[in-house]
């Protein structure tokens, strides 16, 4: 009767929310890094979600085992959007343990919704909370569902 029932409300949860585990991914490089510590080497999740909130933003996240990255920008987003990131409520940021950095402008490209798919065109990043020292600058593609 428990497999019955687990296998039940497995169902139920890809019927209401897609397959399970079911996460886009995120590659991205780390490039002109100056002075940078704790070091930082490229990142890659194959987590990566987005959702749009009641309160008008849409909220992306990817983690792994070298950082956790999340953003959140003013929704809706459309394919052919350019989204700047020196915009109020605009931004990017990376997180290892204890500490964090920030974008500081650059742009996301959105190449599709339904899944997000967006590329990291130069974004500038400064250290932000924490132990988090010196710059650098993400570059890479992303897809989140």
């Amino acid at each position: 009767m428990r497999i019955v029932r687990a296998c039940l409300a497995a169902t139920a949860l890809v019927a209401a929310g897609g397959c399970l585990g079911d996460g886009g991914m995120v590659s991205l490089t780390f490039d002109q890094q100056s002075m940078v510590s704790p070091a930082l080497t490229a990142f890659t999740a194959s987590n990566a979600t987005a959702n749009t909130s009641d309160d008008g933003f849409v909220h992306f996240t990817a983690t792994s085992a070298s950082g956790t990255l999340t953003m959140l920008v003013v929704a809706p987003i459309h394919a052919g959007d350019t989204i700047d990131l020196m915009a109020e409520h605009n931004f990017v940021s990376f997180d290892v343990p204890g500490a964090g950095w920030s974008s500081n402008g650059g742009t996301l490209a959105v190449d599709s919704v339904s899944p997000d798919k967006v590329r990291f065109n130069a974004v500038p990043m400064l250290g932000g909370s924490g132990s988090a020292k010196g710059s650098f600058v993400i570059n890479g593609t992303g897809t989140f569902k």
